[in-house]
Parts: structure tokens; C-alpha cells; sequence
């Protein structure tokens, strides 16, 4: 597991919550990194995942054995000058999403979930 942002587990609750955090000087928009793992944890069953992709898209990942895995995916290319970027993401047995602003300014940009196919 991989929790740099230091979230306390035990303090998670696996069927919904919020998880807000800024970034700044950040290797975030760095071309040259195909994959950035920005967090990985995990809850008794459930694995909490956020990704930058190399499309810069920013994934939103909740998988559960038990239940449909969620992925809420964002585009961040467009924040590449912010100086710092507001990033939060909800889950529920509902839906999931991510929301991405510049900090201190008062728009968000969001992304709901959808539900991976079964193989």
C-alpha cells in the first residue's frame, strides 16, 4: 500500500466518505512519467486507488471483491499552470466522483463514476 498523504485507515469507512487534499510542486504534470501512483490504500476488503494516467487523466479507483469495482476519471491537463490544485473525491454505495479546481478559486471541474465491465 501506498499512503504518502498519510490518511489515517482506521478512520476510513468503506461504504462512504471524502478525502480532500491540495497539491503543489509535484511531479503531477510531468510528461515523461507514464503512471503516477498518488495513493493506494486499503480498508478491511476495499482498495482505495488515485492515479494520474498518461493521458492525465486523474482516476478515482474503489474495488471490493463484493461489489462492482467504481472508477471516477478527470481530465487535468487544463491545471497544468495552477500553481497549486484542489483535488477531492467521494465514494458511496451510490456513485463515486472526483473534483479538481484551482485552489482558491471557487470552480471545480467533476467526474461521476462508472462501473467496470466484468471480464
Amino acid at each position: 500500500m501506498y499512503n504518502p498523504l498519510r490518511i489515517p485507515i482506521e478512520q476510513l469507512n468503506e461504504r462512504e466518505g471524502t478525502i480532500t487534499f491540495v497539491v503543489s510542486e509535484s511531479n503531477l504534470f510531468e510528461e515523461s512519467i507514464p503512471l503516477i501512483r498518488i495513493l493506494e490504500i486499503a480498508k478491511g476488503q476495499t482498495v482505495f486507488i488515485l492515479e494520474r494516467d498518461s493521458d492525465f487523466y486523474l482516476r478515482f479507483i474503489q474495488s471490493n471483491p463484493n461489489y462492482e469495482t467504481k472508477i471516477a476519471k478527470i481530465n487535468i491537463r487544463d491545471f497544468r499552470n495552477a500553481s497549486k490544485l484542489f483535488i477531492a473525491f467521494t465514494w458511496s454505495e451510490r456513485e463515486n466522483a472526483i473534483y479538481v479546481g484551482e485552489y482558491g478559486e471557487c470552480e471545480l471541474r467533476s467526474a461521476k463514476s462508472f462501473k467496470r465491465p466484468k471480464y
